[in-house]
């Protein structure tokens, strides 16, 4: 008996939207380069030193973001 095939299921990104986790991406993106630039202008700090902050803190930002999600999906069983 012949079958309708069954649909690929694309991997759950619950409980975020695409739109979502764009958005996010923006703001730990703000928030890394405006955390880099008020350091290192509070401190006197060349141009280029804000910049290295502002990619580490994005980077940290980053990283932080991802382990609270997995964290969030596994505690809802997903």
């Amino acid at each position: 008996m012949w079958r309708p095939r069954e649909k690929r299921r694309k991997p759950d990104t619950w409980p975020l939207t695409p739109w979502a986790v764009a958005l996010w991406f923006v703001l730990i993106v703000s928030l890394g380069v405006g955390a880099g630039v008020l350091i290192a202008f509070h401190w006197g700090w060349p141009d280029w030193v804000a910049v290295a902050l502002g990619g580490l803190f994005t980077l940290g930002y980053r990283q932080i973001f991802w382990v609270v999600l997995r964290l969030v999906q596994r505690s809802n069983g997903r």
